[in-house]
């Protein structure tokens, strides 16, 4: 990704690609708020933190590593240590 400098905009296209099953209109309504709250504003987006991908891990403990490290965000070595980490399979 850009960095800093990528609009979210962007991003959230990328997001919505990535996530299927949502209305458009429920998409539209998502970056409305988004413009009307932070419009014009420079965003910072956190990394999670490992309890988080500990927790995303589980709710997708279906996906094999390579989809869970795509959809993470994180390489697959990572998704492994978490796995062993939290005791998941």
């Amino acid at each position: 990704m850009g960095g800093n400098e990528e609009n979210l905009f962007v991003l959230m296209a990328r997001v919505r690609r990535d996530i299927k099953g949502l209305p458009d209109a429920l998409w539209e309504r998502i970056l409305w708020a988004i413009a009307r709250r932070a419009g014009g504003e420079r965003i910072y987006v956190p990394r999670p933190r490992k309890a988080q991908l500990e927790d995303m891990l589980l709710a997708n403990a279906s996906l094999d590593n390579r989809q869970l490290s795509k959809l993470l965000g994180i390489s697959i070595r990572r998704v492994q240590q978490l796995k062993k980490a939290g005791g998941v399979k």
